[in-house]
Formats: C-alpha cells, structure tokens, sequence
C-alpha cells in the first residue's frame, strides 16, 4: 500500500491547467501524478518504457502526446518532479508526522495518569487526512478573510473585491478554498486570468452543498 492512499487534488485549478490537453493525454496525466505520488520521493524516473506504461497510453501513441504530458514536469538528475505535487507530499509527510507526536505525548501523559478512557484514546492514531490547514492556533474566521482580500488585492489591484467576492460564493463561502485559489494563481504570469478560468471553468451555486451530495473523504485543500 502506498504511504499516503488519498491524492490531493485541487479539481478547479486542474481543469484550468489542462484544459488544452485531450482525454487520452489528461488520463496519462493523472495516472502519472498518481504513480509519482505512490514513491518514496515522489517523483517518476527518466524512463521513458516506464513512464509510458505507468501512463497506460498506448506505445504508438505515447510519442505523439508524451511532449505534452510531461510539460508538467521537470526532469533534473534523472528524475522528473512535479512542483505542487512535491509540495502536497511534503505537507502530507509533515502533518503525519505532527499527528504522530501528538499521539505519542499523549500516550505518554495517559501512562503517567492512567484510566480507561485515557488509555483508550492513546491507542487511537488519525492517519494523515491530506487537506492543508491554513488557520492554526485561535485565528479567527476574520483574519482568514483579511488575509484573503490582502492577498487578492496584491494579484488583482482594482478588480479584487469583486473577483475574491466571486471566489467566495464559488467556493460556497469557504475562505480557505478562496485563500488557495489566490496563492495558486501568485504562481500564474496572469493572477487575474487565471482567477477568471477558474470561475468559467466550473460555475457554481450559492447553494450550499448537503452532507448526502459530498464525498465520503476530504478532497483536497492545500
């Protein structure tokens, strides 16, 4: 089994990001995203036997699309990586680490007041579930939308209020969805272009999802 099972997975930003890519070349994609994120360090080797197996696109077929599947990747050292992909991994790796600390003291607090609810709670370990944490501490829902219009502000000067406003009610009013569509779109040449491929590229409601329409697992916030 691989160490991390679950795959970040931004959908918004990978829809913009691959919208010029066919169904054949975004299947090879994510199958490649999938293989890299199953290794040790994350990365795939310069292998091109494998890397078109991993793909499962055919062999003929792989010369004529491989240019534009691996556009996403760098190759250094004999091993491609892919940046966001390296990151999320590093998130996951540290905040299991931080979960297994915390179980350990706990244990360790528990043995040195033991009862029965204590030592049953010390055997309990979360795995890692892979959603980014942007609040820590007691910050206040306030200073998370703060930080959000300040960042906004700064990529998209005159046209931020209206744009972060739209992000909200498109990310149904979660200001940590907001927060890391704004930080994605800092990497892009064009923050504000971006911001508007995001919100053309899947429309939402102002309704609220309900629980019976969200998936069993935490997808993906960075």
């Amino acid at each position: 089994m691989a160490q991390f099972p679950a795959l970040p997975l931004w959908t918004d930003a990978f829809i913009a990001d691959t919208t010029h890519l066919t169904a054949e070349e975004t299947g090879g994609y994510i199958m490649l995203l999938m293989c890299a994120w199953r290794r040790p360090d994350c990365d795939l080797p310069d292998d091109d036997v494998l890397l078109q197996r991993w793909s499962r696109i055919g062999a003929r077929r792989w010369p004529k699309v491989r240019d534009r599947v691996m556009s996403f990747w760098t190759l250094a050292d004999g091993r491609w990586t892919q940046k966001r992909l390296a990151r999320e991994h590093e998130f996951v790796s540290h905040r299991r680490s931080v979960l297994s600390a915390n179980a350990k003291a706990k244990h360790r607090k528990n043995k040195e007041t033991p009862s029965a609810i204590g030592e049953q709670n010390a055997c309990k370990t979360n795995a890692p579930t892979p959603t980014p944490i942007f609040l820590t501490g007691a910050e206040a829902p306030s200073s998370l939308e703060k930080q959000t219009f300040d960042l906004g502000r700064q990529l998209l000067g005159r046209a931020a209020g209206g744009l972060v406003t739209k992000l909200r009610r498109h990310h149904h009013d979660d200001w940590n969805a907001v927060l890391q569509t704004l930080r994605l779109a800092s990497e892009k040449a064009a923050p504000a272009e971006y911001v508007g491929a995001i919100l053309r590229a899947s429309p939402s409601t102002r309704a609220r999802p309900q629980a019976a329409d969200l998936p069993e697992f935490d997808l993906v916030n960075r």
